[in-house]
């Protein structure tokens, strides 16, 4: 059960988070965690080992199919996963270079295969 901001009504949610390969933990009250199975799923579709990891938001795309079970997911501020063309500057990067800490392609291609229509908001 989250806090509510001041004015704001307490809202019924839970965390959902997606644990590391070796978590054995069980979710506290109030939090779902998803499959670590989902990891070697994103293996498949990485090709550069220097970024090992999924985003936050290709994480939450794992728990949301896992737990909600949608035909579809609507995204909003996934720039990079749904348009790995883009150029960004939001991670630090030396002059002329673009940068972008997580492997945006894999992630899209990944996204993509979940058999979930993607929708951007």
């Amino acid at each position: 059960m989250g806090r509510a901001a001041k004015g704001l009504p307490l809202l019924d949610a839970e965390f959902w988070f997606l644990p590391s390969r070796n978590d054995a933990s069980k979710p506290g009250p109030g939090m779902r965690k998803g499959s670590a199975s989902w990891l070697d799923y994103w293996d498949t579709f990485r090709t550069d080992r220097a970024f090992p990891k999924p985003s936050t938001g290709l994480k939450a795309i794992f728990c949301a199919v896992e737990f909600l079970k949608p035909d579809e997911i609507g995204l909003i501020g996934f720039d990079m996963v749904l348009h790995p063309e883009s150029k960004t500057w939001k991670w630090y990067a030396p002059p002329g270079k673009y940068s972008y800490a997580h492997e945006a392609e894999a992630e899209r291609r990944c996204v993509m295969s979940l058999g979930v229509k993607i929708t951007e908001l």
